[in-house]
């Protein structure tokens, strides 16, 4: 092999490292998995490299194109039982408006966080919840409470000073149908929380686990 080719390829291995070194990735927008108390503690977005990499099969095996939804990076560990772990992707499929009010199976949902002082996207403004059901009276509200109160990590007067908090905020009429959610806190329970169905943004489609930033599969 002559000196020349020796130098070319050299030179070829540099180009793609350099390419390599500075290639900052694709942004995609943060999701937290925990209470919202930490949200100002997680950014916006987060650059991950080489999306195009990563292979996501259908239930029928097919190949999925990631590109067909909106993609999200997991912190938090609160989604952890219903398989979505810390530094995981998810592929969100958002919902219409229709849709919002027709939700069945439980799915693990992408609501957007209520927090006005947050227009400049200085920190993440959507949170991870399972879908629970549909709120749809007070009546409602207390077959909801009574059918749980006897569940011992269950504290009936927390979540009814909660629901009342939750209508006061939002100053809603009888006839506002809203949505209940759980999620697991840091000491491993049930947190329940209620949501304007109007902050349902989407649903999980799939989900690629234990993704870190510089998109290595750990």
């Amino acid at each position: 092999m002559s000196i020349g080719i020796v130098i070319g390829i050299l030179l070829l291995f540099v180009v793609l490292f350099i390419i390599w070194i500075t290639n900052d990735g694709e942004e995609v927008r943060v999701v937290l998995a925990g209470g919202i108390e930490k949200r100002n503690q997680i950014p916006y977005t987060i650059k991950i490299s080489d999306l195009s990499k990563y292979k996501v099969l259908d239930h029928g095996g097919n190949d999925v194109n990631l590109r067909e939804f909106e993609v999200f990076y997991v912190k938090g560990n609160s989604m952890k039982l219903y398989k979505i772990p810390d530094d995981s992707l998810v592929l969100i499929s958002p919902l219409q408006d229709d849709a919002k009010s027709s939700i069945t199976k439980y799915p693990v949902l992408l609501y957007r966080i209520n927090d006005k002082k947050n227009n400049n996207h200085e920190y993440t403004e959507y949170k991870l919840r399972k879908f629970v059901r549909y709120i749809f009276s007070e009546n409602d509200f207390n077959s909801w409470i009574e059918n749980n109160k006897m569940n011992d990590d269950f504290d009936e007067n927390y979540y009814i000073k909660k629901h009342d908090n939750f209508i006061e905020k939002y100053k809603k009429t009888s006839d506002f149908v809203y949505t209940i959610s759980v999620t697991i806190n840091d000491t491993g329970k049930k947190d329940f929380s209620f949501h304007s169905k109007d902050l349902i943004y989407g649903k999980i489609a799939h989900v690629i686990p234990h993704i870190n930033q510089m998109g290595m599969i750990s």
